[in-house]
């Protein structure tokens, strides 16, 4: 599983950081609906989406100091 995270996560590509973390929050919320939709079919697909969406969350945060 790990590896899977450090597939999807490193398929972003270089990217600019944008201090207002509205990229990444954005990407959190496409990673979670991802899991909804899928939690049925497939648990582990869904756990690492959903880490995905929290991890990117994380990142926001440490960005702008902030939680939405």
């Amino acid at each position: 599983m790990l590896l899977e995270r450090i597939d999807i996560t490193n398929f972003r590509g270089v990217y600019e950081i944008d201090p207002t973390g509205k990229p990444e929050r954005e990407l959190a919320e496409q990673y979670r609906k991802k899991a909804e939709d899928i939690e049925n079919a497939s648990y582990h697909l869904a756990a690492t989406l959903r880490m995905l969406a929290r991890r990117y969350e994380h990142q926001a945060t440490e960005r702008t100091g902030y939680v939405d």
